[in-house]
């Protein structure tokens, strides 16, 4: 054998070694993890996930605590050697020399480096490893399944013979305490609650022991419960009304079915063989409702101009999520044409390009409006919107985006061409009510879903109202207020006029005159405006008109868009209109000082009082008057009469409404009062801390109260406490 044969038998001899000792502390670490998960077998029943990762964790932490207590002891070649220099007698305390270089060794040393080789050829395949640290390793590892084993079957006799009660299951006897105690109750042994959700959304069942319950909309719910002998009467009552008869599944079994569809609490009731009766506390019972889709619009923007010269084309990228699940979404276009009583519209579907599922949740959608091929044409408006539906069942829950607008603005439209003098501002301030109009007419929308047919019928006739009369009050202003023009007046018997030769002689001085005349008896002209202002006027007023025709025949969201433009069209009007003055500074008449001083008449003048009546709530007087009467069983150590257990009851049901609305926040106070009126119906005295919790539960049921108004002591005025000041000040002088 060579020097270097040696060397890599020795880095051999090292790695095997190593290999030894990680597996030997896996078994340590796997049989501390034997013994965790025997303790935590009556746990993991209904937390089989996070049980295991525990069992992970311990086994993690075991192998790495071990390893860092080997660390120090580091396992190489030199650590071999030593070993084998004190287990192989052959060696003779030489094997450190096959790891020195050929300069460091001396020439005896050489000699017995090559006899120690010669050795090695004959005696390196008998030497022995020691098997202790495996050996031990494998006991501890017995040892510890020995007693998960038995730490196992332990506890499972334990929950097969203790009749274990639920701590949140309370006696609702009106028996005394003594003779509750000598009757054997029922107690509660066993809990399952298996909730099924719907198959829509694609969620698992699952089976829980909690009562208090978060469930999907319209899930199944099953409780199965397992009692220590059988029932003679057993139900479910939801929201302290409604009932469920517990029905049997076996032997001291009995189970309840139904339907998650709003939040609510609920208890059970059960009777034994000799009548005692048992309640549960109040348990929770949260309904998570099925949301609808979210549709995010990100291009285009709300409103787009494509000005002349542009391509046709918008690009339109969308994203859509939904909580379950999506099933169809589509986009709707209409398209308009025209102006004024001529507008005509089209309604089209339009059709995405590209719909990316990047899961049953999400999609993203693009797609390419070409607004040629849609059929539009310079001058027209395209309004679109994209409604998504869910998978709901057995209704889908339907949502949509706001309303894009694309205007393709035409060359021949009009353009604003700014006037360079000053003019007066004609627009009086009411015309801004057009944008009231629009906020109501949003409102109208908004609150759809939620009136009647009626209603909704005439707040949009109200609407048609309004948009006329504001429409009027245009037309006043260009003129419009009456139609010019009548029928002719007759003409005379015997009156002859030749109308012919008349026109003839006047063509020719109408002509000169029509080119410079201004006449005041038509209408065009009889206003302040400028031609360009009333052409806007003019266009706001066709707006209105068609504004007012949709919301006449109850249809406000058709008119919206119509509302925009004349609201844009007005602030046009003012904007251009509008007359920039140099700001002067104003001077006041100045005051005669000296003859006015201490001049005025003060008889008119009283004393600033105010007087007000605060109203008395007269909402929750029950939970009210219970706060009180446990405030007075605290001082008193009485217990309550007869007609205060009534009163506290029917605190109770107040307490109880306001449960069914926020569930997660006053069912606990919920629970702990009538943990408090279950002691006083048992003529027992209930301890501190719960009646300190029942007189807080009432006291936070409670409004907050408000301020009583009160004498003022000080007067608000700085220059009359300056006065005060000052009076006091010099009044207590000495003379």
């Amino acid at each position: 054998m060579t020097h270097e044969q040696a060397t890599k038998w020795l880095q051999t001899l090292a790695q095997h070694w190593r290999m030894r000792v990680y597996f030997s502390l896996a078994l340590k670490a796997l049989g501390i993890t034997l013994l965790a998960s025997a303790a935590l077998a009556h746990w993991a029943t209904s937390h089989y996930a996070l049980a295991t990762a525990l069992c992970f964790v311990i086994f993690m932490l075991s192998f790495l605590t071990g390893w860092f207590a080997r660390r120090r002891k580091r396992i190489d070649a030199h650590l071999i050697a030593r070993h084998l220099d004190l287990a192989v007698p052959q060696c003779e305390e030489s094997c450190a020399l096959l790891l020195k270089s050929e300069t460091a060794l001396t020439f005896l040393e050489k000699l017995q480096r090559e006899r120690l080789l010669r050795a090695l050829e004959r005696w390196r395949g008998e030497v022995q490893w020691p098997s202790a640290l495996l050996r031990g390793a494998g006991l501890f590892l017995a040892a510890c399944a020995v007693l998960a084993i038995l730490l196992n079957l332990g506890l499972a006799a334990l929950r097969k013979h203790e009749a274990r009660t639920v701590p949140a299951f309370v006696s609702a006897s009106t028996a005394s305490h003594a003779q509750s105690n000598a009757i054997a109750r029922v107690a509660l042994i066993a809990v399952e609650i298996e909730i099924t959700p719907p198959a829509y959304t694609n969620q698992p069942q699952r089976v829980v022991s909690d009562f208090n319950l978060r469930v999907e909309e319209n899930a199944r719910l099953a409780w199965h419960l397992g009692f220590n002998r059988a029932l003679a009467n057993g139900i479910l009552l939801l929201n302290a009304k409604d009932t469920l008869h517990l029905q049997p599944e076996g032997e001291s079994k009995y189970a309840a079915h139904m339907h998650a569809l709003e939040n609510s609490f609920y208890q059970f009731l059960f009777a034994g063989e000799k009548q005692e009766t048992q309640a549960s506390h109040y348990f929770r019972l949260e309904v998570l409702a099925d949301e609808a889709p979210r549709v995010s619009v990100t291009v285009p923007p709300p409103r787009t101009v494509i000005m002349p010269g542009q391509p046709p084309r918008v690009n339109m990228q969308a994203e859509i999520e939904d909580d379950y699940g999506l099933a169809h979404v589509e986009a709707f276009a209409t398209l308009a044409r025209g102006t004024g009583e001529a507008v005509r519209f089209r309604e089209a579907q339009l059709h995405f390009e590209k719909i990316d599922k990047v899961s049953a949740r999400q999609w993203q959608l693009q797609s390419v409006l070409d607004l040629a091929q849609l059929g539009m044409a310079p001058g027209d408006e395209l309004y679109f919107f994209i409604e998504a539906r869910d998978n709901r069942e057995p209704a889908a829950n339907r949502s949509r985006s706001e309303t894009f607008f694309i205007v393709w603005q035409d060359t021949a439209s009009a353009m604003i061409v700014e006037s360079a003098s000053l003019m007066i501002n004609p627009l009086p301030e009411y015309f801004r009510s057009q944008r009231l109009i629009i906020i109501d007419t949003e409102k109208l929308l908004q609150d759809r879903p939620r009136i009647s047919v009626a209603e909704f019928q005439k707040r949009s006739q109200n609407l048609g109202f309004d948009q006329q009369a504001l429409r009027m009050r245009y037309s006043e202003f260009l003129g419009e207020e009456r139609e010019e023009g009548g029928a002719p007046e007759p003409e005379h018997e015997g009156e002859v006029i030749d109308k012919s030769a008349a026109d003839t002689k006047a063509s020719a001085v109408e002509k000169i005159i029509e080119e410079f005349e201004h006449q005041h008896d038509t209408e065009e002209n009889a206003t302040l405006f400028a031609p360009s202002v009333k052409s806007m006027l003019q266009a706001a007023l066709g707006e209105m008109w068609n504004a007012e025709l949709r919301l006449r025949t109850n249809r406000p969201e058709t008119a919206l868009p119509y509302e925009y433009r004349a609201l844009a069209l007005l602030k046009s009007v003012q904007q251009h209109s509008r007359v920039y003055v140099q700001r002067v500074g104003f001077e006041a008449t100045p005051i005669k000082v000296e003859e006015k001083r201490l001049t005025g008449e003060l008889e008119k003048i009283s004393n600033r009082t105010a007087q007000r009546n605060a109203p008395r709530d007269s909402t929750l007087q029950h939970a009210r008057a219970g706060l009180s009467i446990l405030r007075q069983t605290e001082r008193a150590q009485a217990a309550p009469t007869p007609g205060e257990l009534a009163t506290l009851e029917q605190a109770g049901g107040e307490l109880a409404r306001a449960a069914l609305k926020n569930p997660a926040k006053d069912l606990r106070a919920l629970q702990n009062f009538h943990a408090v009126l279950a002691d006083f119906k048992n003529q027992r005295a209930p301890c501190e801390a719960c009646l300190l919790a029942a007189q807080r539960a009432l006291w936070q049921l409670l409004p907050p109260a408000e301020p009583a108004p009160g004498q003022r002591n000080a007067s608000s005025s700085t220059l009359a406490q300056k006065y005060y000041a000052l009076i006091f000040k010099f009044g207590n002088r000495a003379p």
